[in-house]
């Protein structure tokens, strides 16, 4: 008749091995020597090998990582969504909402003739808002993206942002909430999240000194 045997874990060196079965108080009292480390200890050094190990020797399972948070990460830290796009939306909404993309962005009155790339329809046929009235340059330099807007040509109807009056040459950086207000229509500048354009002291500093700028003056 075939010995009935058992399995026992070395904690020590964590082998495994069989021996002759025998009721666990019997086992106590008992040395064993180990066939790996040849170590001879009490069976107190051992645990029946049942399939998994006992409590205090089971792995930890590894924790989870915590999700990153963008706006604690290093790189994002200063310039929250620095490499968001922005959305331009219409008031009154003849137009649907546009995400702009990088690029340059002529924006006007829609009539025959015009070569805005960006057609506002008016309503009333008023022609107070010219065929090519603004332009919206998105550019994505080496700290970010800016979003800057300047008109078109000189002889325009006034036109603003905020309350401040755009004037022929300014070059203004857009940020989050801005409304560029043509004579027709008013066009609100947003970023997801409500996040902000990238255009503090550091980032001024920051965009001077690169090779990104073509020597206009960009301000705020």
């Amino acid at each position: 008749m075939a010995t009935e045997t058992m399995k026992i874990v070395h904690k020590g060196c964590g082998v495994c091995f069989e021996v002759k079965r025998i009721d666990e108080e019997t086992l106590k009292g008992k040395k064993i020597k180990c066939p790996k480390c040849g170590r001879i200890e009490p069976f107190s050094e051992y645990y029946i090998y049942k399939n998994e190990e006992p409590q205090n020797h089971k792995k930890e399972e590894p924790k989870p990582r915590p999700e990153p948070n963008p706006r604690k990460d290093k790189r994002t830290e200063t310039y929250i969504n620095r490499d968001t796009f922005g959305r331009l939306k219409f008031n009154p909404p003849t137009l649907q909402e546009i995400t702009l993309k990088e690029g340059r962005y002529v924006i006007g009155r829609k009539c025959e003739g015009s070569n805005a790339n960006i057609q506002i329809p008016i309503n009333n046929d008023s022609k107070r808002t010219s065929r090519e009235h603004i332009v919206i340059e998105v550019k994505k330099i080496s700290t970010g993206i800016i979003h800057c807007v300047s008109l078109n040509k000189e002889r325009v109807n006034t036109t603003y942002i905020n309350k401040n009056q755009l004037k022929y040459g300014d070059k203004i950086i857009l940020r989050n909430g801005d409304v560029i207000t043509l004579p027709d229509v008013a066009i609100t500048f947003t970023l997801p999240d409500n996040g902000q354009t990238q255009y503090d002291e550091k980032f001024k500093t920051q965009y001077e000194q690169s090779d990104d700028t073509d020597g206009t003056e960009y301000r705020y």
